[in-house]
């Protein structure tokens, strides 16, 4: 009897063993699909990115053309100099945007600041959870890209609408409305950019956000991850 006892518990311990196995092994399995997965998704990402800098770089230099002969016909077309009224007016209203400058560059710096802190935040959180995060890891690469674009261009535009202030007296209208012209352009450039930045983080980051939060245990399920993330106002009217 004792030696039936002892082949039983024996049989029992190998199938209890056996199926840990297998779960173990089907966990294995999902979690090497899920980093093929992401491994996927992330070099699909790169593809899409390098093929709309090519986009953008055509884009760009085909409106630079346009932009060059448009400042062109501008300053051929108003020859005539600023009476020194029409001087002071104008000089008067480009010194009130470009003193609002500072504040505008402050407040976008300090949005987009805390948007990556935010979205860190949550990354902390799947990493203590030991999930996987090297695809979000990977798209905040991206964002911070963008996010640095879009300052180099907010910056550009100051300084070309800066430039606007030393072509009133003295000069012709046609050389103020061109170079105003280009800073429009490039305050297009920026609003731009912000979109970018919006769609990125609402159709990649969030989404990679809701995965990651899908697999976190029931108690950590109370966080705000699929609270969108993204600031409602990133543009800016200057």
């Amino acid at each position: 009897m004792k030696k039936v006892l002892a082949v039983f518990f024996s049989f029992t311990l190998l199938a209890t063993c056996s199926i840990a196995l297998a779960e173990n092994g089907k966990d294995n399995s999902i979690n090497k699909e899920q980093k093929e997965q992401n491994r996927a998704n992330h070099l699909t990402a790169v593809a899409d990115l390098k093929q709309k800098r090519e986009n953008w770089k055509t884009e760009r230099q085909e409106n630079l053309e346009k932009l060059k002969q448009e400042k062109e016909t501008l300053k051929n077309t108003f020859k005539e100099k600023f009476t020194a009224e029409r001087c002071s007016s104008i000089n008067a209203r480009v010194q009130e945007r470009i003193a609002n400058f500072d504040n505008v560059s402050v407040k976008h710096t300090q949005v987009y600041t805390n948007l990556v802190n935010r979205i860190n935040k949550f990354i902390a959180r799947f990493d203590a959870q030991t999930l996987d995060t090297t695809a979000i890891k990977a798209h905040m690469t991206v964002l911070q890209t963008k996010i640095d674009k879009f300052k180099a261009d907010y910056a550009a535009y100051i300084l070309k609408f800066k430039e606007t202030k030393t072509l009133t007296c003295g000069h012709s209208e046609g050389e103020f409305k061109g170079t105003l012209l280009e800073a429009k352009a490039l305050l297009k450039t920026v609003h731009d950019d912000a979109a970018d930045i919006r769609v990125y983080v609402r159709t990649v980051i969030l989404s990679d956000l809701k995965a990651l939060k899908a697999l976190m245990p029931k108690e950590e399920g109370t966080d705000d991850a699929n609270n969108n993330p993204v600031p409602t106002n990133t543009t800016t009217n200057q």
